[in-house]
C-alpha cells in the first residue's frame, strides 16, 4: 500500500453518525456538503473510511477510503491546491476546483468503484 501523507492523523468514520450528519444537514438552506454525502455512499459500499480537517485550515477536507490493498486519497476544497502539491500527486483526486482538471464528486465515487 502506498503512503499517503496525514492518513495516521485522519479520524475513522461509521456509517451511523456521518448519516445523522448527512440528515441533519439535509433540512438546512444549502444542503449537506459533498464530502460528507461521499463518505457515507462509500461506508455503504463497504470501503473503509477516514476523514482530516486541518487545523491551519478548516476549508480543505481530505477523504481517505481503503478496500484491501486499495487506498484513495479524495481532497474536498473551493479552493484551487498548490499546483506543485498537486504536480506531486499528493492527492489520488481533487473534488472540484483544481489547476489540471475538474472532477466531480460522482465521477470520483464512479472510478474508485470502478462503475461506468
Amino acid at each position: 500500500m502506498a503512503f499517503k501523507k496525514n492518513y495516521h492523523r485522519a479520524r475513522p468514520c461509521n456509517e451511523r453518525d456521518i448519516a445523522k450528519k448527512v440528515m441533519k444537514l439535509s433540512q438546512g438552506k444549502y444542503g449537506a456538503p459533498k464530502y460528507l454525502r461521499f463518505i457515507l455512499r462509500m461506508l455503504r459500499e463497504g470501503w473503509e473510511v477516514k476523514l482530516y480537517i486541518p487545523r491551519s485550515n478548516k476549508i480543505s477536507k481530505y477523504v481517505f477510503v481503503k478496500k484491501g490493498e486499495k487506498l484513495y486519497k479524495i481532497r474536498f476544497s473551493n479552493h484551487k491546491p498548490l499546483v506543485q502539491r498537486e504536480l506531486d500527486n499528493d492527492c489520488d483526486f481533487y473534488a472540484g476546483i483544481s489547476n489540471l482538471r475538474c472532477m466531480t464528486t460522482e465521477k470520483i465515487a464512479k472510478i474508485i468503484l470502478g462503475k461506468k
